[in-house]
């Protein structure tokens, strides 16, 4: 997890058939993005991206590393994950039926 000291709520957004783009002013990083603009969840990419971290945000400000810092999440937070990803949400929570995964069964051979 880590802040963005530079966002302001009068950040420019910008729409279109791609998504909602909003300026993240951080060096080494894309802009926020989110698919829809009632959307509660943002996401930012390093730049340029070999893959690696998934990083989210509720308000541009504090940062998240999926992988690191969902357990760390408020359960209101989580709840707002889940309903954006459920599949994410459940490689986390290890809810395999979310993701169509079967549990592993030793019988099964």
């Amino acid at each position: 997890m880590f802040n963005n000291p530079n966002v302001s709520d009068k950040d420019i957004y910008y729409t279109g058939e791609d998504g909602v783009w909003a300026e993240s002013h951080l060096d080494g990083y894309t802009d926020f993005y989110k698919d829809n603009l009632n959307d509660k969840v943002w996401t930012i990419d390093p730049y340029p991206s070999e893959g690696g971290p998934f990083y989210f945000s509720f308000d541009r400000k504090t940062i998240y590393n999926f992988w690191t810092d969902f357990n760390q999440l408020s359960e209101a937070q989580k709840a707002i994950f889940r309903d954006w990803n459920p599949m994410m949400a459940a490689l986390k929570e290890r809810d395999v039926s979310q993701i169509g995964l079967k549990e592993n069964d030793d019988d099964e051979k």
